[in-house]
C-alpha cells in the first residue's frame, strides 16, 4: 500500500504540497531561491510597503514556489539570487526552488533581515502548487490575476516570456524595458505595445 504521504509530494522534489515551509526550514534542506527572468522586477512604492506591513506584522501569507527543473521544462528563463542565468547543466539545479509570486514579500524580507542578527531574522514562508499538472507560466498569471489586476506593461512582459517570437522582437524588448516611465511618452509606448502585440 503506498504511503499517504508519498501522495503528497511534488513531483521531482523531496518537499510536500499542502505544505508551508520557512526560509530556514529550506536553507537547512540545502534549498536556494531563483526567479523567473521575465517576472516583475520590484516596484519600488510597493516594496517600501511590504517591508512597513513585514516590519509590523511579520510574513501574513506565503510566496508560492515552483521547481526549477520544472521552469526549464517548460520553456521558460530563470535566474538565482545573483542574477545569474540557471540552466539544466547547472549544479545542485534540483535544489532551486523559483518564486511565482511573493517577490516583493521575499525581496522586503531579505532586506529587512540585512541589519539583524541571526536570532532575530524575520521568516519568509513558502508553499507549493497544490496541482503539479498545471503550467508554471499559468501560475503566475492566474496568481497576479486574481488577487493584483496586471498593467498593460506586465502583460507585455507576459508575453515576451510566453512567446519566443515576441520575446525576439526587438520593438517589444525596447517597449518592455521602457515600461517604468509615465506621461505622454509611455502613453505612445503602451500604444505601440499594444499594436505589436496584437500581430501575435
Amino acid at each position: 500500500m503506498e504511503h499517504k504521504e508519498e501522495k503528497q509530494k511534488f513531483e521531482g522534489t523531496d518537499l510536500y504540497k499542502f505544505k508551508i515551509y520557512s526560509s530556514s526550514a529550506l536553507k537547512a534542506r540545502g534549498k536556494k531561491l531563483a526567479s523567473l527572468s521575465s517576472n516583475r522586477g520590484p516596484q519600488k512604492t510597493a516594496l517600501a510597503k511590504k517591508r512597513k506591513s513585514i516590519g509590523q506584522f511579520g510574513v501574513l501569507s506565503p510566496c508560492l514556489i515552483a521547481p526549477a527543473a520544472k521552469c526549464l521544462k517548460e520553456g521558460l528563463e530563470i535566474v538565482d539570487e545573483n542574477g545569474k542565468p540557471i540552466t539544466e547543466d547547472t549544479p545542485g539545479l534540483n535544489n532551486y526552488l523559483v518564486i511565482i509570486d511573493g517577490g516583493h514579500r521575499s525581496v522586503a524580507v531579505a532586506e529587512l533581515n540585512k541589519d539583524r542578527n541571526d536570532d532575530n531574522k524575520i521568516e519568509c514562508y513558502f508553499y507549493l502548487p497544490f496541482n503539479d499538472d498545471v503550467p508554471v507560466y499559468e501560475l503566475l498569471r492566474q496568481s497576479n490575476i486574481v488577487t493584483t489586476p496586471w498593467s498593460g506593461s506586465t502583460y507585455l512582459s507576459s508575453l515576451i516570456m510566453a512567446k519566443d517570437e515576441a520575446a525576439k522582437n526587438p520593438m517589444l524588448t525596447w517597449v518592455e524595458s521602457m515600461s517604468g516611465i509615465s506621461g505622454d511618452t509611455a502613453a505612445v509606448i503602451g500604444s505601440e505595445a499594444r499594436r505589436q502585440a496584437s500581430t501575435f
